[in-house]
């Protein structure tokens, strides 16, 4: 269920269960895609690959690469940013940013620098978990119409095979992932917090990044949010965290925003 909604949930201080001791560097990188206007010059545009270990729950140290854009509003870097997420899932950076009008920019650049980037396994992002088996399907058939008979399977399947022999671990392309590869940009970047901007998956990947990494989320702005009722919406949000100095006040209102929020989502579903 798609619903129209703009949210704006505060969050602050807790220490997650999934908080890396190092912070990923930010390897710079040309921009392979045109800037918006106003932000190609004075430096105020930063493209780059931060590297993030492929699944933070295994014993595998391999690293993968998250395509990032950053604009400043300035030359000097804001305390906070705001970062867009992409719905889809699978959408890339060039085509967020090209979809926006400079209204759009200037309303998001209020609340500081603006952080696009690729989901693992999307645009830019490496590895690429796109599948030009089924491209070369889609070419001979000339629709995705019966996308799910015996052919486009059997192209899946070749994919996937590939995408696995290559050293690919595909449980780890996941939301959880994805949120927690949110907050290592930001600790990459050096933000203290980020505002979340997003709708449909982006919607639900805001949701488990307040979930995961509370204290690095200042506000969440969605225009549209998407919800699973099949999928344990009766259970209430609950933050993963383990104990630590900072004050249980911020981590007590994030988790009463949650269950607010949780209200409303039984409500839609009933």
């Amino acid at each position: 269920m798609i619903q129209r909604l703009l949210g704006v949930l505060f969050a602050a201080g807790c220490l997650c269960a999934f908080q890396s001791s190092a912070t990923p560097a930010f390897s710079l990188s040309q921009c392979p895609f045109k800037l918006p206007s106003g932000y190609a010059l004075d430096g105020k545009a930063r493209c780059g690959f931060i590297a993030v270990r492929e699944n933070r729950l295994g014993s595998s140290e391999r690293r993968i690469e998250l395509a990032v854009l950053v604009l400043q509003r300035a030359i000097e870097r804001s305390r906070d940013a705001t970062v867009f997420l992409q719905g889809g899932s699978g959408g890339g950076t060039q085509a967020a940013v090209s979809g926006f009008g400079s209204a759009v920019f200037e309303a998001l650049a209020a609340g500081g620098d603006l952080i696009f980037f690729d989901q693992r396994g999307t645009g830019l992002s490496e590895p690429s978990l796109s599948c030009p088996e089924t491209a070369r399907v889609q070419a001979v058939r000339g629709d995705m119409i019966a996308s799910l008979d015996a052919v486009y399977l059997s192209a899946y399947s070749a994919c996937k095979e590939r995408l696995k022999a290559s050293g690919v671990d595909l449980a780890a392309y996941n939301t959880l992932e994805n949120a927690l590869d949110v907050d290592a940009i930001r600790d990459g970047l050096g933000y203290e917090r980020l505002n979340l901007y997003g709708g449909s998956y982006g919607s639900l990947l805001a949701q488990r990044v307040m979930r995961e990494a509370p204290s690095s989320v200042r506000a969440v702005f969605w225009t549209q949010w998407l919800i699973r009722c099949a999928l344990g919406s009766r259970k209430p949000l609950r933050t993963r965290s383990r104990p630590s100095s900072a004050s249980t006040k911020p981590a007590a209102s994030i988790q009463s925003a949650l269950e607010r929020f949780q209200i409303s989502v039984r409500r839609s579903c009933k």
